[in-house]
């Protein structure tokens, strides 16, 4: 929660800081939602790539695993009886 950028403004943050946090992919989605949202905020430390970048990753993680499980799952479907 600390590094999410939800508790603080991004823009205020001393370079510093601004190092630990700038990894955190929620950090620039709350930083460009809050640009979005309010009409004076201008997220100047927030980036727009990693957001989509994180999500088509945890899309392409989530349809790997989806398929390895289905994979496990007819193998055992595929004994025949004797």
């Amino acid at each position: 929660m600390l590094t999410s950028g939800a508790m603080f403004l991004g823009n205020v943050l001393p370079a510093s800081f601004l190092d630990w946090v700038i990894w955190n992919p929620l950090f620039h989605a709350v930083d460009q939602a809050r640009g979005l949202a309010f009409v004076n905020y201008a997220p100047r430390h927030s980036l727009d790539w990693p957001i989509p970048i994180f999500a088509a990753s945890a899309i392409l993680a989530g349809a790997v695993v989806s398929r390895m499980e289905f994979g496990k799952k007819r193998a055992c479907y595929s004994v025949t009886a004797l």
